[in-house]
């Protein structure tokens, strides 16, 4: 049987010759990176980050700045095209505002199949991508 990174297992073991469970929630080989066009296509080669301390650092990103961070665009692809840029945070979708990666999978849950507004603050100025 496989999983899916985010499902939730339940891991037997034996310790000390008693029986214990323990559950789990399942993270992806890449960590906290969130492939968007798994999710909607229309994003295809859109890798999103959480913005921790590690990332902050990477892009220079200030505190007092909320979202999560466009950590990998491959070249050639829809994103690419679109203008998304390696260090832009994506701060909302439509009235949704963004502060991890749960919450864009619940806004592209909730708004799947439907064109979207996605406000990207890069170096401090907000644009707007519809898509």
């Amino acid at each position: 049987m496989s999983h899916n990174p985010d499902d939730e297992v339940i891991l037997n073991i034996e310790r000390d010759k008693r029986d214990l469970s323990k559950r789990l929630k399942l993270g992806n080989l890449d960590g906290d990176l969130l492939d968007l066009g798994s999710i909607d296509k229309n994003f295809e080669g859109l890798y999103l980050a959480k913005l921790d301390d590690k990332s902050r650092r990477r892009f220079g990103i200030p505190y007092g700045v909320n979202g999560v961070v466009v950590d990998r665009v491959e070249a050639d692809s829809k994103a690419y095209f679109d203008g998304f840029n390696v260090g832009d945070i994506i701060v909302q979708v439509e009235s949704i505002g963004v502060r991890n990666l749960n919450d864009i999978k619940e806004a592209f849950s909730r708004y799947k199949n439907r064109v979207k507004r996605i406000y990207v603050n890069r170096k401090g100025t907000i644009f707007m991508v519809v898509k």
